[in-house]
């Protein structure tokens, strides 16, 4: 069974690798779904049955594979954006070794979150701490919809007034 799949799957591999160049429209992202793409199906060759349409069996495999990381792509780029503002503000260690610069970002920070009204702080703070938006919502007795909301505003603010407040050197009194 294993030689007769094999000998199957090459006769589909230009159909599969075009395919692939299709979907990606990238030569090296168009490899590696290919890649992808015949280590799952030689994998779950077991499923197969014959009289199947074998192109059509691959193709669907390497769609199923390519809408799943693309999905994986977005939920990365979205959790990036979403707690872009937590590393850069929360953690500054990560972004400079330098101690005096570090006390300076934190005071900065404290300071702006000084000026977020509390029902956007308190969201900000508890989802910083790592809580699900379920666990906010519930725990500040809000609407999930509330919760979110008020937590995009609070980074966009932060944001802000941190942005802002580099800008113009605000903060740079702080440190005297």
């Amino acid at each position: 069974m294993q030689d007769k799949f094999a000998s199957l799957f090459a006769g589909a591999e230009t159909q599969l690798r075009t395919l692939a160049m299709h979907l990606t429209r990238d030569e090296e992202l168009a490899k590696d779904l290919f890649q992808e793409t015949a280590y799952k199906a030689f994998r779950k060759q077991y499923l197969f049955r014959e009289g199947t349409n074998v192109n059509a069996w691959l193709a669907t495999i390497m769609r199923n594979t390519f809408i799943n990381d693309q999905r994986r792509i977005k939920l990365r780029r979205r959790i990036q954006e979403d707690t872009g503002i937590v590393d850069q503000v929360i953690i500054p260690e990560k972004q400079t070794r330098n101690r005096g610069i570090s006390n300076l970002e934190i005071q900065e920070i404290q300071l702006a979150l000084g000026r977020l009204e509390e029902k956007e702080r308190s969201p900000l703070l508890l989802q910083a701490e790592g809580y699900k938006y379920e666990e906010i919502a519930e725990e500040l007795a809000l609407p999930l919809g509330t919760v979110k909301s008020r937590i995009h505003l609070a980074r966009k603010k932060l944001n802000k007034y941190i942005t802002t407040a580099n800008r113009v050197g605000l903060y740079s009194d702080v440190a005297a």
